[in-house]
């Protein structure tokens, strides 16, 4: 009686997993639609950035300005300068794409360093998946892309960021396609099949 109304306790471990290797893969395929575009039109790429970043920014300064105000804080005079920092750097950013791109290129340069670290430390965390060698790539592709805007001639900044920021993300798309489809769901919540007496 129980075989034929089988608990309903054993059947999600295996759909969330279904559901975890699709999401990754779609995550893969958009990162790499993503990257696709963002190399087609470096230019285009790049100015977007610079514009996200500025509005970012904006936004930041009069979130901590407002914030300034309307908290008791202490050091009331040094969170309104930051604000007006953060501001004023967007602007700079509105106003001068130029200058906002040779700094974006720099902030780019450490992100994908730092990424790349991080994406090396979690291949190595889930030495147990076969996809893990494809983001410890990622990782190193991007490590060295970041070092290598690091120390290239400023001539490169209005194109470099589009262009290597779609190289990282196609990358990191390919590893996560690869996980999300080579990943095997795990076995061990078979149950024992008892032998006929």
């Amino acid at each position: 009686m129980s075989d034929a109304f089988p608990s309903p306790a054993a059947d999600p471990a295996p759909a969330r997993s279904i559901w975890r290797r699709a999401g990754s893969a779609l995550l893969g395929l958009a990162f790499i639609v993503c990257g696709a575009f963002a190399i087609l039109v470096p230019l285009l790429s790049t100015l977007a950035m610079t514009f996200i970043v500025g509005i970012s920014l904006v936004a930041a300064g009069i979130a901590q300005i407002g914030q300034a105000f309307s908290r008791s804080w202490g050091g009331l005079f040094l969170h309104v300068l930051l604000g007006l920092l953060y501001v004023g750097a967007g602007i700079v950013f509105f106003t001068s794409p130029l200058s906002g791109a040779l700094v974006l290129t720099a902030i780019l340069a450490w992100l994908l360093v730092i990424q790349g670290v991080g994406e090396i430390l979690m291949a190595f965390t889930i030495k147990r998946r076969k996809g893990w060698p494809w983001l410890a790539f990622s990782g190193a592709v991007s490590t060295l892309l970041g070092l290598w805007l690091i120390f290239r001639s400023p001539t490169a900044s209005l194109f470099a960021p589009g262009i290597l920021l779609g190289m990282a993300l196609v990358i990191e798309g390919c590893a996560f396609l690869v996980i999300g489809t080579r990943t095997a769901p795990p076995r061990e919540t078979e149950p024992a099949t008892a032998p006929a007496a």
